[in-house]
């Protein structure tokens, strides 16, 4: 099984996270992917972080599958490029594997990225 991710770049997201969720939540409601679900995992500060940094968070999409069409693909970077133009935010995606605990980021999103590039 293939765990997909794509979240929020950035951890700032306080004043942006409920519209957020709400267009996260819209899209997963039509998108029709079995094994996709909303994921808002805010972690607490740590005291390696200095007074200016924000801790971690997780705001996006967790997405369990055996294979993804690509016109499933297609509509997720649409999405997400839409919501990058409306938010002014940028998105990353990137694979976990469960079983080693490793996670690495596959592409980017949003105005500072082309479609092409995913």
């Amino acid at each position: 099984m293939n765990n997909l991710y794509v979240y929020v770049d950035g951890c700032d997201l306080a004043n942006v996270s409920d519209n957020l969720e709400k267009e996260f939540k819209y899209f997963l409601s039509i998108w029709n992917v079995s094994g996709s679900k909303f994921i808002n995992q805010q972690f607490p500060r740590t005291p390696d972080l200095s007074p200016e940094d924000y801790p971690e968070w997780n705001l996006g999409i967790n997405i369990k599958f055996e294979k993804l069409p690509s016109e499933k693909i297609d509509e997720l970077v649409s999405f997400l490029n839409t919501l990058s133009s409306n938010t002014d935010r940028e998105f990353v995606i990137g694979y976990y594997d469960s079983e080693c605990g490793i996670s690495e980021d596959w592409c980017f999103v949003g105005k500072e990225y082309k479609k092409d590039s995913v």
